[in-house]
């Protein structure tokens, strides 16, 4: 198991190694600085665990240097060590993050190991904490890619496989009851019969295509082709035109040519959801979608003319909003609900373009 390493930075070299034996006999592995240099150059051999920091170094004042380290990329652990007992500036350094703020006196050598041992297990256990939530984000990552994917598939299999056999057999049906047309009238009832059941079967085979292709677009609405997104967005809004609920005007859409198809569809879903939402919470009449370039970024944007359905303090996104937000962080994308300027909302979704 590795030993933590606690680097003890004070101007007074008599302190520095006091503080330095005394950590070493409990058991540490411990580092002495006496200057802010001195400890950015023992920072760049090994990242220290933890900082015993006194709060005037000789080149700098503590805050000096944790800003400076921190501007670096070091987000250091530290317990502060002072000569004074300032309330301000206890509450200074505390803001800063110190896990704990001692003063130089006659107990110091009682407190110290108390206090590093406690900092240091409460460092494991927020370590433990980023970690596992990390884990989880990534596994969250997998879980809706491996959704996704499945759901394309899906809709490929419908098109593709379930789709053109449903074809066939329509295409056999309609030939057989064509042929039944031109047949001996000799048959009688039993032609007709068999001429309304093969033209019935043609027609309920073409309702059959029609709904396949319907499942197969949604479940992989946007294509591979290079205007997949854009006309899959143009779709989308002719459906819920189609269900006469909203009026969405397009406003613009542009082509965008460097899509994945995991992207691309989060984006779809992200607009899906913003209509949705809509559709059942705005009481509005209309609304306006577009995606279009903006400098450096893709902007996806839908705004409706409703009474507004923002998250406030008081008032917590709701499943279609965290939904969207998770979507969107997903693809490195921001995503922001906002009060449109001449009432209702707009969801405004801004992923940063590939060089």
């Amino acid at each position: 198991m590795k030993v933590p390493l606690v680097l003890v930075v004070d101007d007074d070299i008599g302190t520095t190694r006091f503080l330095v034996t005394l950590l070493e006999d409990h058991g540490y592995e411990v580092a002495g600085a006496c200057s802010g240099a001195e400890a950015d150059a023992r920072i760049a051999e090994r990242v220290p665990d933890l900082l015993l920091l006194d709060l005037h170094l000789g080149d700098m004042d503590a805050a000096t240097f944790l800003r400076r380290a921190r501007r670096r990329g070091y987000d250091l652990p530290f317990v502060c060590i002072s000569g004074q007992g300032d309330e301000r500036t206890a509450v200074e350094m505390m803001k800063l993050g110190a896990l704990e703020y001692l003063l130089k006196d006659t107990e110091l050598w009682q407190r110290i190991p108390v206090v590093v041992e406690e900092g240091l297990a409460q460092i494991e256990v927020t370590r433990n904490r980023v970690v596992s939530e990390k884990e989880r984000r990534r596994l969250e990552a997998e879980l809706i890619e491996v959704c996704e994917r499945e759901r394309r598939s899906i809709g490929h299999d419908l098109h593709d496989g379930l789709g053109q056999r449903l074809s066939a057999m329509a295409l056999v049906a309609y030939a057989l009851s064509e042929q039944l047309k031109t047949k001996d009238p000799g048959l009688g009832a039993t032609a007709r019969q068999l001429f309304d059941i093969a033209k019935g079967l043609s027609n309920d085979l073409r309702d059959a295509i029609g709904e396949t292709r319907r499942l197969a677009r949604r479940l992989s609405p946007v294509s591979l082709e290079t205007d997949g997104l854009t006309s899959a967005l143009q779709a989308l809004a002719d459906n819920v035109n189609g269900d006469g609920v909203l009026n969405v005007f397009v406003v613009a859409t542009e082509r965008v040519h460097f899509f994945d198809p995991s992207a691309a569809n989060h984006l779809y879903e992200i607009a899906r959801e913003a209509l949705n939402n809509a559709v059942n919470h705005s009481h509005g009449s209309r609304v306006s979608l577009s995606l279009r370039r903006r400098g450096a970024d893709l902007e996806l944007t839908i705004t409706d003319d409703g009474i507004g359905i923002y998250p406030t303090p008081a008032i917590q996104p709701g499943m279609g909003i965290r939904v969207m937000d998770f979507r969107a962080r997903l693809i490195g994308a921001k995503l922001e609900v906002l009060e449109s300027p001449h009432g209702g909302t707009t969801v405004l979704c801004t992923l940063p373009l590939p060089p």
